[in-house]
């Protein structure tokens, strides 16, 4: 079983005609939508598109931070960020979601991260 990537988008921008006005200088948060390949069904995995110099910046303003589900580029361009992240994504398989799912977790914030089935445990 493969991922699949069945969308993704940001509340912040739009996703699909977003040009930064400082390449150098800029991070924005994506939610991809992605699913068990030709199965219907998705869950969202956020990831932190950004610059170095944007980190160094927010470093600056709020102190130190983990590096976790960030994306870093060189210069900010969704037109290649996306595409990477997209095969990225799509070359994760597993036996099932749920394995597909804790190695994604690994590439974007998983909105089931640390989720515990209370009923069953």
């Amino acid at each position: 079983m493969r991922a699949e990537v069945k969308g993704f988008y940001s509340s912040d921008i739009d996703v699909h005609c977003y040009e930064s006005s400082d390449p150098e200088i800029d991070g924005q948060w994506i939610r991809f939508l992605v699913g068990p390949q030709g199965h219907e069904g998705e869950e969202s995995f956020d990831i932190l598109i950004c610059t170095p110099r944007w980190l160094e910046k927010q470093i600056e303003k709020t102190g130190p931070r983990l590096g976790m589900n960030h994306f870093i580029v060189n210069r900010f361009d969704l037109r290649y960020a996306i595409p990477v992240l997209t095969n990225k994504i799509t070359s994760v398989y597993g036996d099932n979601w749920d394995d597909i799912a804790g190695r994604l977790s690994k590439i974007g914030y998983w909105e089931f991260e640390g989720y515990t089935d209370t009923i069953n445990s």
